[in-house]
Order: structure tokens, then sequence, then C-alpha cells
């Protein structure tokens, strides 16, 4: 009888160990789980943040700047064209930078291609904007600029027009060079 008695409590105890150990068990794959469940939704929130940003954040931010620098631009831009004094000219400047600088930093956020790609992208496009916007810009300045001499407008050939055309025209000239001496110094064809 003693025998089977601790038999008995032999076999409850190891069903409570049995219990113990597999609610252990439970218990440890659970904080596991939960570690690992968390591990991954900081991931996903990461990227998700990373995304929102670069997608809704960094442009909404950009647009209003670069609205901002324009509508500046625009008021600096009239003020000078209307009174014409060189105070202007720096921060009619600052703000087109400011305004493009921040369109820039959108179409950046927005096209996902990789930094140095895109900086090369920028850079030639920026190229090909500001040397149709001198030309523009001095042709403008001298149509209305012509027309404000002859009494039909506020607006006057001012520095602006002067230097963009000055610009213009040296571009002309060693364009012009180059073209008749070739890469040796040698002229390319008879100079009449």
């Amino acid at each position: 009888m003693l025998l089977a008695l601790a038999d008995a409590v032999i076999r409850v105890l190891y069903w409570l160990a049995v219990v113990f150990v597999g609610w252990v068990n439970w218990l440890i794959g659970w904080l596991v789980s939960l570690f690992l469940i968390l591990r991954d939704a900081v991931r996903v929130f990461l990227s998700a943040a990373w995304v929102a940003t670069r997608a809704v954040v960094i442009p909404t931010a950009g647009l209003v700047a670069g609205t901002w620098g324009t509508a500046a631009f625009a008021r600096t831009a009239l003020h000078y064209l209307t009174a014409g004094g060189w105070p202007q000219i720096l921060p009619m400047l600052g703000y087109a930078l400011s305004a493009a600088g921040s369109l820039t930093v959108v179409w950046l956020a927005l096209c996902r291609l990789p930094l140095a790609r895109s900086a090369r992208s920028a850079v030639r496009s920026a190229t090909v904007a500001g040397a149709w916007t001198l030309i523009l810009i001095a042709i403008g300045g001298w149509v209305l600029g012509l027309l404000g001499m002859f009494g039909y407008g506020p607006v006057h050939i001012g520095p602006i027009t002067l230097g963009s055309t000055a610009v213009l025209l040296s571009i002309g000239a060693v364009a012009i060079l180059r073209d008749r001496v070739g890469s040796h110094g040698a002229p390319t064809h008879p100079v009449a």
C-alpha cells in the first residue's frame, strides 16, 4: 500500500511537472512570437513611415516652400521691373533658387532613383532650363524694355537684360571661335 501511494504521488508530481513545463514552453513561445511580431511590426512601420515621409511629407513641404519662393520671386521681379534697381537682383535670385531647389527636392523624393543618378539628371535639367531662361530673359528684357523706352509701359532695359545679353554674346563668340579653330589650333576652314 505504501508503494502504491508513493507511485501515485510520483505520477501526480510527474503530471504537474509536465503541465508546468508545457506552460513554461507555451509562455516562452508566446514571448518569442510576440518579440518576432513586434520586430516585424517595427520594420513595417519604419518602412511605411519612410514611404509616407518620401511621398507625402517631403513633397508637401517642398511644394509649400516652392510656392512661397515663387510668390516672393514674382513680387520682387515685379518691383525690379517697375522700379528697376540693383537691390532687388540678389533677393530675386535667392527666391528663384529657393523655389527651384524646393521643387527639385520634391522631384528627388518622388522619383525613387538612386541619389547620384537623380543628381546628374537634376543638373542636366537645370542646365537646359538655365540656358532657355537666359535666352528668354534677354529677349523679353529687350522687347519689354524697348516698349518702355518708347512710352508703352513702365519696364525699361536694366542690368539683368544687359547682363544676360552680354553672357549670350560671349557664349556665341566662343562658339564661333571654336568652330573656326579646331581642337589643334589650326583653322578648320578659311576665314573670309
